[in-house]
């Protein structure tokens, strides 16, 4: 590799670090650890498995504010719980299985931080009424999509 090519493939790098920085938020997740999940045996919580034929189920939940959704990845392909920057109301934070602030930042980094193995899950207390849509990365166009209703 030339001395050009090497600055330039540096430079991208560089840049993509810098440009990610700053745009997750702390989550917590399942998977992440036993405080986590004794944290969210103390909340009410609903169960949301995503299976490789069906995607989420259920497909449409309707809980109320404070209440935790508990994703646990159920396939073997790696599964994401990515929300749509669009539907995620704005008095509310943006949710996604890798911590991530922003949808684009959970699309440009999966496979890589933010899959979830079969077995390991994801939790997300939501705070604010609303109706937020979310998807699988890898399965979105499959229709691997989802919906929280939440309620005052």
């Amino acid at each position: 590799m030339d001395l050009t090519r090497r600055v330039v493939v540096r430079t991208t790098c560089i840049m993509a670090t810098v440009g990610t920085a700053g745009c997750t938020t702390a989550r917590d997740s399942e998977s992440d650890g036993d405080e986590a999940i004794d944290r969210a045996e103390n909340e009410t919580h609903h169960m949301v498995t995503i299976d490789e034929e069906s995607g989420f189920k259920p497909t449409r939940l309707e809980i109320e504010v404070g209440e935790t959704v508990r994703w646990e990845n159920a396939a073997p392909p790696r599964q994401t719980v990515t929300a749509y920057d669009d539907s995620v109301p704005d008095q509310s934070e943006y949710f996604a299985s890798g911590g991530f602030g922003r949808e684009l930042t959970a699309r440009i980094t999966y496979p890589f931080i933010g899959g979830l193995n079969q077995g390991e899950r994801y939790s997300y207390t939501f705070e604010a009424a609303g109706t937020y849509q979310y998807f699988s990365i890898p399965n979105e166009t499959d229709g691997t999509t989802g919906e929280i209703v939440v309620t005052e």
